[in-house]
């Protein structure tokens, strides 16, 4: 049986650099302006998203901070978070938004505890294969779940292309957490107004949104299966308490990458 490899997917990796983008793993090009790719202008972000107003939003691989201001400045709060210090650093000093909280921390450790947000929200965050499904595991600790969204509108073909493998993977990361938690997810493409990077003017845009929902026993279930994944040493496993948390962390293993998963024996 596979389950996620914790020890392999907390490595560390490559993190953004202020006013630098990065195609595959290694190709860097200049951003001419610093902001995410698409920023909301839309009043109705929070309505569109299904986040309510004062809810707690964490937002995960928050970058340059475009989409966490715009949930703030709509009503939530939320508390940014990006696992480059360099970008933690430079939204401190830039970003005029008060969050909550600006945290420099990778996504797969938070949150920490149960019921600290409402949602885990997150804007094309790259890792998909990597740390992003333990991530989203992680958001079944909120008090609601977790919400990833994608710009896929066909005025931009390239970008499409560019995020086809992102909209695969997120919904494949939804879908096993449902599975595996017998909880809804959502899959949907909704209209926001915004302004593409490069733009002067907010424009209809249509986004690809995934969403996961969490609910008491769920939220029961990740709380314990996070303490396993974080604390089982061997190979071989016994005890059927242990063997239903397996189970679950073989569902969530097929949104991982082949190299970010390993075996285990169940006796």
């Amino acid at each position: 049986m596979k389950i996620p490899n914790l020890k392999e997917i907390m490595k560390p990796v490559w993190a953004h650099v202020p006013g630098w983008g990065v195609r595959g793993k290694d190709v860097w090009y200049k951003i001419p302006k610093l902001e995410q790719g698409t920023t909301p202008k839309d009043p109705r972000l929070l309505k569109i998203l299904e986040i309510r107003k004062e809810e707690k939003v964490l937002s995960v691989a928050g970058y340059y901070a475009s989409w966490a201001s715009a949930l703030k400045n709509a009503g939530a709060e939320v508390d940014y978070s990006d696992v480059s210090q360099s970008i933690v650093n430079w939204v401190k000093k830039n970003v005029k938004t008060k969050f909550g909280k600006i945290i420099c921390s990778g996504y797969e450790k938070i949150p920490k505890k149960p019921l600290e947000y409402d949602w885990t929200f997150t804007y094309e965050a790259c890792g998909g294969g990597r740390g992003l499904p333990i991530a989203y595991l992680r958001s079944l600790l909120n008090k609601r779940g977790g919400i990833l969204v994608i710009h896929n509108d066909k005025k931009y073909p390239e970008h499409i292309k560019a995020n086809k493998s992102k909209i695969v993977t997120y919904s494949k990361i939804v879908m096993n957490l449902a599975k595996a938690y017998n909880i809804k997810y959502e899959i949907k493409n909704k209209i926001i107004k915004a302004i593409r990077r490069g733009e002067d003017k907010p424009k209809s845009n249509q986004f690809f949104i995934a969403k996961i929902l969490t609910n008491d026993a769920a939220r029961k279930k990740a709380e314990l299966d996070l303490k396993v994944l974080e604390n089982i040493k061997n190979k071989k496993v016994v005890g059927k308490e242990l063997k239903e948390s397996l189970k679950r962390l073989n569902i969530i293993s097929k949104s991982h990458g082949d190299d970010m998963v390993r075996e285990i024996e169940l006796k």
